[in-house]
């Protein structure tokens, strides 16, 4: 499933509420100077998962190689445990990692248990964390740096 399939899904008030965020968003992120990046990417994070009424939202680097995946900025709700910026989140999520990095799609569930067989360790990482549900778009800068929003 596309990004634009999974939007165009959306009810007509999110997308009519979620079209003009992102739009500032995107704004914000091309005019933002590097020395404001790091803030602007945090609160742009902020915004989203509040929108989404999510506990967390990150941006995800993935290495020039492909082999490795960190977070590298997120915004998590109250009482959610952080994720290190030194964890691989390939490790944990290979199927997921999979289907982003190297097939280009964004993956969405709403129910955990929606994920096929073959996610059988990403089953058993997203409840050893507490995910409910997720959706994770993969971005790709310059054809050349992936990154996802997760």
């Amino acid at each position: 499933m596309t990004t634009l399939e999974l939007l165009s899904n959306a009810t007509p008030v999110d997308r009519v509420q979620f079209e003009p965020l992102l739009s500032d968003i995107s704004a914000q992120l091309i005019a933002v100077g590097s020395e404001h990046l790091a803030e602007t990417v945090e609160s742009a994070l902020e915004t989203l998962r509040h929108f989404f009424q999510a506990d967390r939202c990150g941006l995800l680097t993935v290495s020039d190689d492909l082999c490795r995946v960190n977070v590298d900025f997120a915004s998590y709700g109250s009482g959610v445990r952080p994720v290190s910026a030194e964890l691989d989140v390939a490790d944990l999520y290979p199927w997921m990692v999979r289907q982003v990095v190297f097939d280009r799609e964004p993956v969405a569930f709403s129910r955990r248990f929606d994920l096929p067989p073959e996610a059988a360790v990403d089953l058993a990482s997203f409840e050893a964390m507490g995910t409910k549900s997720l959706l994770v778009i993969p971005i790709e800068v310059d054809h050349k740096r992936l990154h996802s929003i997760m």
